[in-house]
This record gives C-alpha cells, structure tokens and sequence, in this order.
C-alpha cells in the first residue's frame, strides 16, 4: 500500500507499484499541489491569482509589511500619519500614543466620579457615582471639598432658585400652610427649577404645604421653607393639590405621582406599550398628573421594570416608549415616577435672627411667621439664583436718602453693587462724587485769608452701604457736607465731571 506525506498527503508509491500505471499516483501528487496552492493563492490575494498584489509599489511582500511593523514586531505609525495624530490633543497636548491619550480621558472620567455623592437622592458619599453625579459636584455652590466654597458674584447658576415664572412664589393660604405656586401642569410657563447641589430640580404644579404637625410651634415664629433631595415624606409635612377643594391633606412622597394595584396590560397587535388601571387619574389628579417623561414602575411579575411614558391617552390609559415585557396579565402593582421633584419642607428656626441651619441635601428658598390664628405673615421668596435686583427707581433728589430696599436673600449678602444714572438710557454711573481736599495752607502771614487753602480734587464714594439680612440702607456720605466745589450734596459725577445731585439709582445684591 502507498504512504503519503505528513503536510500535502501526497501518494508515496511503494516498491513495484509503479509498474504499468505510474502516471495515476504522479498525477493525483500534482492535483493535490495544484488545489493546495490555488487555495492558498485566493486566501491571499482573492481569485486573480495575481501574486504580485502582496507586494503592491514594493518588490516584496516583506519590504511591504516593513512599512507597519517594526524589527521588534510592534506597529510602526511613522507611516500613518492619522493615526498618529490621535496621539496629539488640544487639551492635553502631545502624548507618546494615542493610547497614552486615551488614558487621560478614562482617568478623568474615573476622577469624576470618584469620590463623589452617592446619587440625585443620597447624600451620602460613596467611594463611586456616576459621571452625572460627578459633574452635579462640580456644579454645586456649598463647598464640602468643592474648588467653589462660595459663588462667585458673577455667576448666576448657584445653590438655591434658578428660575421661576413668579418671583413671589410662595403665600399664605390657611393656618400652618403657604402655597408653592407653581404654574397649572403643561401651561407651558417655566416652572420652578432649583439647584440642589448641582442637581436639577422642578416643581411644575402648586402645591400645598402644610406644616401645622411640626410641632413646638408657636404664635411668631420664623420658619424656613425649603426643597432637598431627602427625607421624602417626612410625616410633619403633609401636602394637597392647590385646586383639591375638598382639603386633601396627606403625607406624601413627591417623587411618586400615583400609584396601584390594578394595572392591566393587554394582548394583542400594540399591547406591548399599553398600560391602563381604571383607578388612575393620569390626566386629571388634583396632585400628581402624569406627563410624558415620566416613569413607569412595575413591580414584580414578569412584566416588572421602568418604563418611560410616551404618551397620556387618557385618565386611565397610557403609552410606554419601547414593549412591556409581558402581555396579557392584570393586577400589577405599578407606580408612576417623577425623579426630578424634590421633597418640599419647612423648619422652626426658634427666633427672628437666627438663621437656618445648615443641611446637606437642601437648599432654602423662602420664609414666613407661623400664625396660630390665621394664615403664616411676611411670606418671603428667596430670590432667584440668589440675585435681587431692585430695578431702576424713579428720578430722585438727595433730599430722598437714607434708602431702604428690602431684599429676599434671606442672609447678609456678598455683594451690594449701586449704580446711577440721570435719565432712562442714559449712561450709567458709579457712586463717586467730586470732593475738594486741603492738600496746603498759606502761613506767610498770621491772617486767614480764603486764598490760603488749596485744594485737590478726589473722586470719593457718594454712598454709605449697610446690610443685614433682610434690608439694604444706602446714605449719602456728603450730606450736608459743604465745600468750595460742591456745596450740595451730590449722588456721582457724570461724563463732564460735574457731581450730580438727582437721578436714579439701581442696587445689586447677591448671596
């Protein structure tokens, strides 16, 4: 019997088995190297059989991989200048590799969100977030390790109220209550947004808070509302729909819109994204209402999971983005999420000059005195991105100062900036006024002559600013002041260099 070869198997004839019929195993030999190589020519270069492709511009397949690949059999980029390039950043500057590069952008994901706070509802710090909880940190305004204990006076985005479509947010509405007047759900007027340590957060309904379980109350005391991101439904606060007439007073966690027990989930073609429960009120809750966005929340079963809501079809009927994971099945426990609402609560400070204390996790944004007989008295809203601007005053006259402006900060500011001007857009002004300083006396002779002074112009400040938590008083240092340049007292100098006694002023405070 004939052997063959290890590799190609070709036919290894034995001793006489040649005789007579030596062309059949020389010619299966040849067949076999043929199949062989057409096999390995098309795996090279596909079915042209053109070997001179693996060399391309170059006399060799070797000189060829050359071009890529080092003696030491690493890549070689001299060559791919594209690829090299990722090695090159306009933030980090030129690296040794692109993977050098990519590597400062993991660790600066990695840094984001480590060590960082827990979560949009935890305030406690976790050895990991994520890289929106590292970035909330960046952007809160409290300090606790942040480059930015204070804000700074020029930025707008701080820890408190950013915006709200109504500067008096919160009023009076019934012993122990005050109304957070949001605006009526889908009215399409901006509803209050809040920064919680870098978080976002909104109220898009008005609600009320009712605070008259909070125990050690009494008639004139200073309380403190404000929004956290904890401590949802604390059992002191309880809350009612402005427009629920009948009084509904109910602890309440804010993040859960509805909730229930009957949720069906039907069959057939479109089912999958059907959600009804007949005793929802998706449209129509006196606090609650659903919107799409919000969240879906099904628990246990096969049909558990999260799932964004497309669409509200109606008081019982909704639409989820996507499938629900099982058809066909009723009875499901099911509650719908709004985790961009935060808890809204009120705190006794026990007297009129202590402020409140400070509590990670909230933000405060107004006050009020408790009233044991009627509705809370002084209601103030905090004002919004810890900015109060009084907006240009009428014309006035220097007879007019002192001024008093009452602001809503709510502690003593960081800055009061006051500026003037002599009519509506008009050219505005600093408080500065021209004063004539003795700067050298005549004493050639014993007589007092009025030529003897001589005097120095300085440009000085024009008004006197006092602050304390709740009030801005401004008073003109030079009234009543009389002197050879000036002898009525001026509020500030304008573009000629002559202090002017009557204008407008407008005051800037900020947190």
């Amino acid at each position: 019997m004939p052997s063959q070869t290890e590799f190609l198997k070709l036919t290894l004839p034995a001793l006489n088995e040649f005789i007579n019929t030596w062309w059949q195993p020389l010619n299966e030999n040849f067949e076999t190297i043929d199949d062989y190589l057409k096999e390995l020519t098309d795996a090279l270069v596909g079915t042209t059989g053109n070997l001179e492709l693996l060399g391309g511009d170059f006399d060799s397949l070797a000189e060829r991989l050359d071009v890529a690949i080092a003696d030491d059999g690493t890549i070689d980029l001299s060559s791919s200048p594209d690829l090299a390039a990722l090695a090159s950043s306009v933030v980090y500057g030129n690296q040794a590799t692109p993977g050098a590069r990519f590597d400062l952008s993991d660790l600066e994901m990695f840094d984001a969100r480590s060590p960082a706070y827990g979560d949009r509802f935890s305030i406690t710090p976790t050895a990991l977030g994520n890289l929106d909880v590292g970035l909330a940190h960046r952007d809160r305004d409290s300090g606790l390790g942040s480059s930015n204990p204070l804000g700074s006076p020029v930025r707008e985005f701080v820890h408190g109220m950013v915006a709200s479509a109504n500067d008096a947010l919160l009023s009076g509405t019934g012993i122990g209550q005050v109304t957070f007047a949001g605006v009526a759900i889908g009215s399409g007027v901006t509803w209050p947004i809040f920064n919680i340590d870098g978080f976002l957060f909104r109220v898009r309904e008005s609600i009320v808070v009712d605070f008259a379980n909070l125990g050690g109350l009494t008639n004139g005391d200073l309380v403190y509302l404000y929004v956290e991101r904890r401590d949802y439904a604390n059992a002191s606060i309880r809350y009612r729909g402005s427009t629920d007439i009948d009084g509904n007073l109910a602890v309440k966690d804010l993040r859960t819109l509805q909730s229930g027990v009957d949720g069906v989930i039907g069959t057939g073609i479109g089912a999958d994204s059907i959600f009804t429960s007949a005793g929802a009120k998706f449209s129509t809750a006196k606090l609650g209402q659903v919107l799409p966005g919000d969240e879906l929340v099904i628990t246990g079963g096969g049909a558990a999971g999260t799932y964004p809501i497309a669409s509200v079809d109606s008081d019982t009927q909704i639409h989820v983005i996507g499938k629900i994971k099982q058809t066909g099945v009723s009875g499901q426990t099911w509650a719908i999420k709004d985790n961009h609402h935060p808890n809204i609560g009120v705190v006794r400070a026990g007297g009129a000059t202590t402020p409140p204390a400070f509590q990670a996790g909230r933000a405060y944004i107004g006050e009020c005195i408790y009233s044991s007989s009627g509705s809370p008295t002084s209601v103030k809203t905090y004002a919004k991105s810890g900015v109060y601007d009084s907006g240009w005053s009428s014309t006035i006259t220097h007879t007019a100062f002192p001024v008093t402006l009452p602001h809503n900060l709510g502690i003593e500011p960081t800055s009061v900036e006051v500026w003037f001007r002599a009519a509506a857009n008009g050219p505005v002004f600093k408080p500065l006024v021209n004063i004539a300083v003795v700067s050298a006396f005549n004493v050639a002779n014993s007589a007092v002559d009025p030529s003897d002074p001589t005097y120095f112009n300085l440009q000085l400040p024009s008004v006197h600013v006092k602050s304390d938590r709740n009030n801005v008083v401004l008073t003109l240092i030079n009234q009543g002041v009389t002197n050879p340049t000036s002898t009525t007292p001026a509020m500030f100098v304008d573009q000629t260099g002559v202090n002017v006694d009557s204008g407008q002023y407008r005051v800037i405070v900020r947190r």
